[in-house]
């Protein structure tokens, strides 16, 4: 690949053996290896973020083409890499993504003997008040993995913009002086034999393994989404009013939105970031509980006391309601899909619903104000977080709906999640705006971690090594290394943010 004109990056291929006007961070100009010329940008492997990105002009109705090449260290497999290119205003506010592609470690190749993987890939056109172009080569944290080298970085216009309302490229000058004919050039297939090509966005293979993490901001009516490989926005999505909850169906690349003050849910496109359909459910939705095996998403209704069940394969709700107890919260479905526990904040019980019959099959009392509750991985235990009659997280043994024991945490948790191997309770104690650690094998408090202003909801990512905390006084994310327990990196979301959920 040879650097074309047209070219809106500056020094692409690293020939000045200078960093300007590149930034990043774990980066560097190297050369120990080079696609063409001398130079390339190294990488730093191993269990740290290493990027690089640089902002180019860009203009309304403007589409690109990414080229770049990729090579890595030895033979060890590279970690996965995402190129992005984000459009933004001239006040450097965020718009939209114009391409997100997720290029796994095993198809990188190393850079001996000159095995360079040759991506290209092509962007949705720029959206309108479009000034800038914001490109990111981002390889993600993997331990053990090799550095890798990027070169030989393009961002080339595919149409034209003329802003004094030309109608035709045809026989026009493009910023480079050269004549084009009005057709836009068609990117083509990498030379590289397992190389992808994007087009609108993304190829919908990678956007699917793209991680996003997706936040519901209350006050503002958003749904936030950003990338949990850059911590970059890449898009607020207008929801209804006050949304709270949040279920995510990967296999469906849907996300569920329980939206309080307009008693509806919201379903999103995951490979668009688009509101495909919008669900009248009943008074007050709350929260939301996907069955593991994504048939069903269940809505705990708060002020009419039930539960509504959604059929996700035509997103309507199916079946009368279930009646359940008072102001009913937290929900969650056992890993069979053949339970549902529905926790009332006023009445101080879990109810117990059978998925099959779509009723209530038992009662679990003298939890206290159960707000949020958890499941062990293997669905034998319940643990529930709530205030007023019991000190601590209540535990559950699900087989005979008994209370075995509590777990004291200090004030009241807001949330629970529980780590994937079952052996840590993850605590937000908003009065604390801390996370706290439990061991469940014996039921201490290992650690209090700092967060954000007001932790509300909890996920974590799939390998259990980060948990993103929302806080909802600091309208922000915080993003917890496990293995070190301690912040990493706060994350500015939307006002007021609540629920949050990761598509990894």
């Amino acid at each position: 690949m040879t650097l074309a004109l047209g070219n809106r990056i500056t020094n692409g291929g690293f020939e000045t053996a200078l960093w300007a006007p590149w930034n990043g961070v774990n980066a560097s100009v190297s050369s120990r290896y080079s696609h063409a010329g001398t130079y390339a940008a190294q990488l730093d492997g191993g269990d740290g973020n290493a990027y690089v990105q640089q902002t180019v002009p860009a203009a309304p109705g403007e589409t690109f083409e990414q080229r770049l090449s990729l090579a890595k260290d030895g033979t060890a497999t590279s970690a996965p890499v995402v190129i992005s290119v984000l459009f933004y205003t001239a006040d450097h506010i965020y718009l939209q993504p114009g391409l997100i592609v997720y290029v796994p470690g095993a198809d990188i190749p190393p850079a001996l003997p000159r095995g360079w993987y040759d991506f290209r890939g092509s962007t949705e056109p720029a959206p309108a008040a479009t000034a800038w172009a914001l490109v990111i080569v981002n390889k993600l944290p993997q331990p053990g993995s090799p550095d890798l080298w990027v070169d030989e970085v393009q961002l080339l216009p595919t149409s034209i913009h003329f802003p004094f309302g030309s109608s035709s490229t045809d026989g026009q000058l493009n910023s480079s002086g050269i004549r084009v004919k009005a057709t836009p050039q068609t990117a083509e297939q990498p030379a590289t034999p397992r190389g992808r090509f994007a087009s609108g966005g993304a190829s919908l293979p990678s956007i699917q393994n793209t991680p996003f993490a997706y936040v519901t901001s209350s006050y503002d009516n958003l749904v936030s989404v950003f990338s949990t490989a850059t911590s970059a926005m890449v898009r607020k999505i207008p929801v209804g009013c006050a949304p709270s909850g949040l279920a995510l169906i990967p296999r469906l690349h849907k996300v569920y939105v329980a939206n309080l003050l307009d008693n509806t849910v919201s379903v999103i496109d995951t490979t668009r970031h688009h509101i495909v359909r919008t669900i009248q459910v009943g008074w007050e939705p709350a929260y939301l509980a996907a069955a593991p095996d994504g048939s069903r998403v269940y809505v705990s209704n708060a002020s009419d006391d039930t539960v509504s069940v959604i059929d996700t394969a035509a997103d309507v709700v199916i079946d009368p309601p279930i009646p359940v107890g008072s102001t009913p919260h937290g929900i969650i479905v056992s890993p069979d899909s053949r339970r549902i526990y529905v926790a009332s904040a006023t009445a101080g019980i879990i109810t117990v619903i059978d998925a099959a019959a779509k009723q209530a099959v038992a009662a679990v009392t003298d939890v206290g104000n159960a707000k949020k509750i958890a499941l062990s991985p293997d669905g034998t235990r319940l643990y529930v977080a709530g205030d007023g009659g019991r000190d601590g997280i209540t535990i559950i043994e699900t087989a005979g709906h008994t209370i075995t024991g509590t777990m004291p945490i200090g004030a009241g948790a807001e949330a629970l999640l529980l780590s994937p191997d079952g052996t840590l309770c993850y605590a937000a104690i908003a009065s604390e705006n801390a996370v706290g650690v439990i061991d469940i094998a014996t039921q201490t408090t290992r650690h209090k971690i700092g967060v954000g202003v007001a932790p509300g909801e909890m996920a974590g990512s799939p390998d259990g090594s980060r948990i993103y905390v929302t806080n909802f006084s600091g309208d922000s994310v915080s993003v917890i290394d496990t293995s070190e327990n301690k912040v990493t990196a706060t994350i500015p979301v939307g006002s007021s943010p609540s629920a949050i959920a990761i598509h990894a």
